[in-house]
């Protein structure tokens, strides 16, 4: 890709920027040389550390980060910021946070800060072929700021990303207000277009349930979004990050090799592999299966094609007219996933299939045997719970498959 020009935008996301840091590893190691990259908050901060050369010690800050340390500048303020939702807040925790930053005249940012000066080289940045540029908002004159490295003053780089990361109470260098750029966009893609045109843009999400519109006429965007939830902007807590990181690599990894799956790395396989089960389940296990699903039981074959399928994509969030093949990666993976086998490696079909029967025989569920054809009745009509929805496509498989 030597003769192509490639761009790179990275979405704010606050801890979860170690994903960043897995997805940029599996651009390199395709061999993908990358032309622009612009960021916001975290993404701007990766994006230096990158051009500046630093991947590698990236991967080895994030595999083994703190961000209590980093980020909040005491155990404190990262217990408070650290909630799933309002129902999560303790406010014993945010009392105790407030003295925190108070006692300090603000959140104490000189970790940060230090990891900044040691990962980011200003002049290594300012003279590579590889654009910058980065979003934040100047609180002192409430306006939005979007600038290439060109545009920053010498001497002032970290500075500015300091500012496209600021969050409420950071003690900055600057006299001047800034706020976290993620306030007014976090995914700077339009920024980057100023740069283009481009033959290829990777979008590297931190959010998948975020809505953001990435389709730009005549370029051609790929994004590549976390397959799970990777939790709050400010989740602490090491072993977290350390999944990010790992979930980047591979989601980026599904991307550039057309691995099959959405949660696993799948290589491809023949299109009809599942046609091909699917045909071949016994005829009384095919009875077992559709009468699970509140269908009937009688013509066996007929109602699990026409009906019990699907219902079955449906369950799993897929189109009812989708393939065969599309239907069982997905079933396979949900199970898969719910058994507790390791993600993140690269899988063969049969390999991930195996693993899946096995874990099965292994694993005796009470909540297996009480799900029966009423519970897949009403799933038909008001929905499960996550719990409830998992234990009915194991069982369900497991009467198909025979695990």
């Amino acid at each position: 890709m030597d003769n192509h020009r490639i761009g790179v935008v990275l979405e704010g996301g606050g801890t979860k920027g170690a994903y960043h840091a897995g997805a940029l590893l599996a651009l390199q190691e395709a061999g993908i040389r990358i032309s622009a990259i612009t960021g916001t908050s975290i993404g701007a901060i990766n994006g230096a550390a990158f051009i500046s050369g630093k991947l590698d010690q990236m991967i080895e800050i994030y595999d083994d980060f703190d961000p209590e340390e980093v980020f909040f500048g005491s155990k404190e303020v990262a217990a408070a910021f650290s909630f799933n939702t309002l129902r999560d807040i303790e406010f014993s925790t945010i009392t105790a946070a407030l003295s925190a930053v108070l006692r300090n005249r603000g959140v104490d940012i000189s970790p940060l800060l230090h990891l900044l000066e040691s990962n980011i080289d200003e002049n290594v940045v300012r003279h590579s072929p590889i654009d910058f540029g980065l979003v934040s908002f100047n609180l002192s004159q409430m306006k939005v700021i979007e600038v290439f490295k060109e545009e920053i003053p010498e001497g002032k780089l970290i500075e500015y990303i300091l500012a496209s990361a600021a969050l409420p109470g950071f003690i900055l260098p600057s006299e001047t207000k800034y706020l976290d750029g993620g306030v007014y966009k976090q995914v700077p893609l339009d920024l980057l277009l100023e740069k283009g045109p481009f033959d290829v843009i990777y979008v590297v999400r931190t959010r998948r349930d975020y809505w953001t519109n990435l389709e730009r006429e005549g370029e051609r965007i790929e994004v590549i979004v976390p397959s799970r939830s990777m939790g709050t902007v400010l989740q602490s807590g090491h072993e977290h990050v350390r999944e990010n990181l790992m979930m980047g690599y591979y989601d980026a990894l599904r991307l550039l090799r057309g691995y099959q799956g959405k949660l696993y790395c799948i290589e491809k396989s023949d299109d009809e592999s599942f046609y091909r089960r699917f045909v071949h389940i016994p005829q009384e296990r095919l009875g077992s299966v559709n009468e699970l699903f509140g269908e009937d039981s009688r013509s066996c074959r007929r109602a699990f094609f026409e009906d019990t399928i699907p219902l079955l994509a449906s369950i799993l969030g897929l189109k009812e007219d989708g393939g065969y093949q599309e239907i069982g990666i997905e079933w396979m993976e949900r199970v898969a996933f719910d058994l507790d086998i390791p993600r993140y490696c690269i899988y063969k079909e049969e390999e991930l299939f195996e693993l899946v029967q096995d874990a099965l025989k292994e694993r005796k569920d009470e909540d297996l045997k009480s799900l029966g054809r009423l519970e897949a009745t009403i799933a038909r009509l008001t929905g499960l719970s996550r719990t409830e929805q998992s234990a009915l496509l194991r069982r369900a498989w497991q009467l198909a498959m025979g695990g």
